[in-house]
């Protein structure tokens, strides 16, 4: 994917809070990722101040982009940690390793921030530990895939994984300031792509037809390394995400809507072991959501070639199985460690058509059905040991 990313810093979004605070998003290129180049009276420039960066990065992401990040005016003077790829750097080892070092270093809560730099579960372990160590330091994100700069970096939700589920501990502490480098999208694999282009579709099937349909048209466009789009979508997610975080910061209410496709996707993540990707898993969530909607008679006609058509834009294939009854009793056990659960039913979004969606309490016996029709492996198609014979 070439690099046509903008070369200064460009607004792209300021989201403020029923809690009274502000994440500032901005556009720019790696060689550019500076605070500095934020108004002084800006609130990301306010909360930084003089502050020192300490920069925790994914090692696959400091391997690759590792001199660029070492010259980059925002982390060039910075101390730098890093720490596990991907869900390995989720714990809580990896997160006690990582305040034992900020310790070691001196880092206090009125002189320091940190900067976090990688896909979404180094922003969430990093959002972790910066909401703990010294009651909360200020955190900078700086997303490397296309999943993290549509999702995980908006919103401020925190977590590691814990005792085999996915997202068990966690806090709420929002980034003052998020930079956008579409850089890092050179180095992604289709599969990662895949992941946030998924990610992007649930959010435009939240808000609607015509963002849906903007975000099938760019889906296309970005597995072609086409920037502008690449940009296009992200930026539209991040705008029809916003009003959810601004109204619901803590989860409470409507907040709830955005986790279309992920009690049963988080459900895969834990039952596979990271085998399969989060984006994969939230497809695969969609769909039996979308069965589950069935089940209950509230699913409308045109819904399932709408969602068909999304991930089909994602070039998503979904998961199928010898034994899908077998998987979706797996599923529901890991279910029911999650915090969605109450009196054996489950809280599930159901998405009855672009733009509209509701929460729903399932059981186990509805949630079986629905996920085995959605893994259940097609039988193979035999040809008859007679059609020779008669040709």
């Amino acid at each position: 994917m070439p690099s046509k990313a903008k070369t200064k810093p460009t607004s792209a979004l300021s989201v403020n809070t029923s809690q009274k605070a502000t994440q500032e998003v901005y556009f720019c290129n790696l060689a550019k990722l500076t605070s500095r180049g934020l108004t002084q009276t800006s609130p990301a420039a306010k909360a930084l101040g003089n502050r020192q960066a300490v920069v925790l990065v994914d090692k696959r992401v400091h391997s690759l982009w590792e001199e660029q990040l070492e010259s980059a005016p925002i982390l060039k003077e910075a101390a730098m940690l890093l720490l596990p790829v991907g869900e390995k750097s989720k714990t809580l080892p990896t997160a006690e390793t990582t305040m034992r070092s900020l310790a070691k270093m001196g880092a206090t809560r009125n002189d320091h921030y940190i900067i976090a730099v990688g896909g979404g579960a180094l922003l969430d372990t990093a959002g972790f530990i910066a909401s703990l160590y010294h009651r909360g330091l200020p955190i900078v994100h700086v997303p490397t895939t296309l999943l993290a700069m549509v999702d995980a970096t908006l919103g401020g939700k925190t977590a590691v994984n814990f005792l085999g589920s996915k997202n068990q501990l966690g806090t709420f502490h929002l980034p003052v300031l998020t930079l956008l480098s579409l850089d890092f999208l050179s180095t992604l694999t289709e599969e990662h792509l895949r992941d946030g282009l998924i990610e992007s579709m649930k959010m435009a099937f939240l808000s609607g037809t015509r963002e849906l349909d903007a975000a099938i048209h760019n889906a296309s466009k970005v597995f072609e390394g086409d920037q502008e789009a690449a940009s296009r979508l992200i930026l539209a997610a991040l705008r029809i995400k916003s009003p959810y975080i601004r109204d619901d910061l803590l989860d409470l209410g409507k907040r709830a809507h955005l986790n279309l496709g992920h009690t049963t996707g988080h459900a895969l993540e834990a039952v596979y072991g990271g085998r399969i990707s989060h984006g994969n898993a939230v497809g695969n969530g969609i769909l039996v959501a979308m069965e589950i909607a069935r089940e209950l008679g509230s699913l409308r006609k045109r819904t399932p070639s709408v969602i068909e058509e999304m991930l089909t834009a994602c070039a998503f294939t979904p998961l199928m199985v010898q034994d899908a009854e077998h998987l979706a009793r797996l599923l529901w056990g890991s279910i029911g460690s999650d915090k969605k659960v109450s009196e054996g039913r489950a809280t599930f979004v159901l998405p009855l058509g672009p733009g509209k969606v509701e929460l729903a309490q399932v059981d186990e016996e509805t949630f079986t059905r629905a996920a085995a029709r959605v893994f259940r492996q097609a039988v193979p198609v035999l040809e008859s040991p007679l059609d020779d014979d008669e040709s």
